[in-house]
C-alpha cells in the first residue's frame, strides 16, 4: 500500500481544503435557490451571497434584479416573519427587534407588526393562563408571568394591564 491517502479512491475524495475559496456560483442561481426555500431579507441574501464568494457588484445587481422582478421583498419577508413569531407567542417589541436585526428598516418593521390584526392583550393573557395557570393567584406567580411576558417582548404597560385582569385567585376577571 502506498502512502497516497485512503485505501480506496486515493486522493481527497472530492473534498476541498478549508483554505481554498468555495467554487464560483452564479449569484442569481444561488439567490433563487435560497429564496426557493424561504423568504429572505435583502441583507440576509447579500450576506449569504458574499459568504458564497460573490463579488459586491454582482450581489448588488442580483438584489436589484430580484427586487425589480418582485422575487425578493423585505415587506413580504417582514409579514411572514411577523405571522410566524406571533404564532410562537412573541410580543411586538421582540418581533420588531428581530426584523431590524434582519435588515428590515424601522418603517417596514413597524408597518408589518401593526398590519397584523392581533389583540396583543388577549394573546398575552392566553400565554399567561397556559403557562402559569393557578399560580397567577399568588404574587410570586404574577411576578414570574410578568417577567415571562417581558422576555417575550410584550410592553410593560400591556403586561400590567394583563396581570390586572387576573384576580388573586388565579381566575381571569374576563371569564
Amino acid at each position: 500500500m502506498s502512502g497516497r491517502g485512503p485505501r480506496w479512491g486515493g486522493g481527497r475524495g472530492g473534498r476541498r481544503d478549508r483554505d481554498e475559496p468555495p467554487p464560483a456560483v452564479d449569484p442569481m442561481a444561488r439567490a433563487m435557490g435560497l429564496l426557493a426555500r424561504r423568504e429572505h431579507s435583502a441583507r440576509e441574501l447579500a450576506r449569504k451571497l458574499a459568504d458564497g464568494g460573490a463579488e459586491a457588484d454582482a450581489i448588488a445587481a442580483t438584489l436589484s434584479e430580484l427586487g425589480d422582478r418582485d422575487l425578493q421583498s423585505d415587506q413580504r419577508f417582514a409579514e411572514l416573519l411577523v405571522r410566524s413569531r406571533i404564532a410562537r407567542g412573541q410580543g411586538p417589541i421582540a418581533i420588531a427587534s428581530e426584523l431590524r436585526s434582519h435588515g428590515v428598516d424601522d418603517a417596514n418593521a413597524r408597518a408589518a407588526v401593526e398590519a397584523q390584526t392581533v389583540d396583543w392583550a388577549e394573546r398575552a393573557r392566553e400565554l399567561c393562563s397556559r403557562r402559569f395557570g393557578a399560580s397567577l393567584g399568588d404574587p410570586a406567580g404574577r411576578r414570574r408571568c410578568a417577567a415571562f411576558l417581558q422576555r417575550r417582548g410584550f410592553p410593560g404597560a400591556l403586561v400590567r394591564e394583563v396581570l390586572a385582569g387576573f384576580s388573586l385567585t388565579g381566575e381571569s376577571d374576563d371569564d
